[in-house]
């Protein structure tokens, strides 16, 4: 699998098509805007914590049920899979 890269050239380690969790309980998206450049290249907060996907159907569903969406752009988890 080849290495995916951003616009800086270091290695990408969210997928934008995914909402994460940090521990602070901040909800983003995978999107550089939205999760912020620490975690978009590392998969950690600020503070060093690892931030969590939401790719498991039932965590999609309870993020659905709980209206659990990415604080900057407002994108919902889907649970239909995209490359």
């Amino acid at each position: 699998m080849a290495e995916v890269k951003g616009s800086m050239g270091g290695r990408i380690a969210l997928k934008e098509s995914t909402i994460y969790l940090g521990d602070n309980g901040r909800a983003f998206c995978g999107h550089a805007r939205c999760a912020g450049a620490t975690a978009y290249y590392s998969g950690r907060d600020l503070s060093g914590a690892p931030v969590f996907p939401l790719e498991h159907p039932d965590d999609i569903r309870h993020a659905l049920e709980f209206k659990i969406v990415c604080e900057r752009c407002g994108k919902a988890p889907s649970l239909i899979v995209t490359p």
